[in-house]
């Protein structure tokens, strides 16, 4: 995390500066939801970018430890249809081209202990049902929502090197699988041009807005998991202790009356496992070790409204 931090803190600290912050908000939304109680209401978002994933596994009995950070370019989707207040929609993050990077281990007292190339990906999709709550005075919306996350993490390692000594034909794949309850809160507003107040748009006026903005804040806890290794087939782990936290922000620029914007998003996090006990096994004593994925993410793309 703190290599990670070094190396890409600046442009995630400019980023967040610039954007202020979570989902996507129209300003005729503000009249619509008190003219339109019965109007259906759907959105569609894509956008495209970057994910950075810092991961790390600890064990302390036998001092190992390892570093990597790959970066992986992402889509993000979410597809919301909105009953005025109530909500219900599926969202996710993809990896659609998947670098491979550089894993260095410490163990048993040695610095660079082994080295491998990982492709690390994380594969994940939302199901959520929420309530929106209008602010009056500040024009403003707050959403509180629950769900389903289906997640799938991929570690595939080769080109071991053990003590300097190459392992000819050495590979392994590891996927975590679970399934996990997701609560989330987002805050959606907009940015005037001028500094006068009003509570109330008419929807056939124009309002003086061009821009939105947004922010967002979730966390799940695992209901369900599963790990499988190929080195060791058969064995399986289903230690479900662990937790993730994510803050997100959107700027977004409207085009086309505001059904349309474009919008730059920004996410950042943290995924912890806790990991397993050592087990007994045909293939001698193992466990799952504990485990952090530090991550965030940059995307670009368009908001649509129907």
């Amino acid at each position: 995390m703190k290599l990670l931090l070094r190396k890409y803190l600046p442009a995630v600290a400019a980023v967040f500066l610039t954007l202020v912050a979570g989902m996507h908000v129209f300003p005729e939304d503000i009249a619509s939801k008190q003219d339109e109680s019965n109007k259906t209401v759907i959105r569609i978002n894509t956008s495209f970018g970057k994910e950075y994933l810092s991961y790390t596994e600890r064990e302390s009995e036998t001092k190992t430890e390892s570093f990597s950070t790959t970066v992986n370019q992402v889509i993000k989707y979410d597809v919301l249809l909105d009953w005025n207040y109530p909500v219900i929609g599926v969202k996710g993050v993809k990896p659609v081209t998947i670098e491979e990077s550089s894993e260095e281990w410490d163990s048993l007292g040695f610095k660079n202990y082994q080295k491998n190339d990982l492709k690390h990906t994380w594969n994940r999709n939302d199901f959520y049902i929420g309530y929106s709550f209008f602010h009056p005075p500040q024009n403003l919306f707050y959403t509180f929502y629950t769900g389903l996350r289906q997640s799938e993490i991929k570690h595939e390692r080769n080109n071991f090197i053990i003590l300097g000594i190459p392992q000819t034909n050495a590979r392994s794949i590891e996927k975590i699988r679970s399934t996990g309850w997701l609560f989330g809160i987002r805050g959606n507003g907009y940015l005037k041009k001028s500094l006068g107040d009003y509570e109330y748009m008419d929807p056939k006026d124009e309002p003086p807005v061009k821009w939105g903005w947004g922010w967002g804040l979730e966390a799940v806890a695992p209901l369900t998991m599963k790990l499988t290794n190929s080195t060791i087939p058969g064995v399986t782990f289903n230690e479900r202790g662990g937790y993730i936290f994510e803050f997100n922000s959107t700027l977004s620029y409207y085009l086309v009356s505001r059904k349309i914007s474009i919008d730059a998003n920004g996410y950042i996090g943290n995924l912890y496992w806790k990991g397993s006990d050592w087990e007994d096994t045909t293939f001698g004593r193992t466990k799952w070790p504990k485990n952090n994925t530090s991550y965030f993410g940059l995307t670009v793309g368009l908001n649509f409204k129907f």
